[in-house]
């Protein structure tokens, strides 16, 4: 299913500029309240969900969508 969340006239439907990527350690932080502040860790679960996306033959929106390149 496809439903266009652009907002109409290409504008987008929010503003994700204003999201920050959000990693926690849930094992020692099971309430999420220290977020990870690291860039190695981050691309480093950014490529393992590039992979994990390729095995399972996500479509090119999803990777869009996500701000990943295929």
């Amino acid at each position: 299913m496809k439903i266009d969340a652009s907002g109409g006239k290409g504008k987008r439907f929010f503003d994700d500029s204003v999201y920050e990527t959000l990693l926690f350690d849930t094992k020692n932080d099971s309430k999420q309240e220290e977020p990870i502040k690291d860039k190695k860790i981050e691309e480093m679960m950014v490529d393992h969900t590039i992979k994990l996306m390729k095995e399972n033959d996500s479509p090119e929106e999803q990777f869009e969508r996500l701000g990943l390149k295929k």
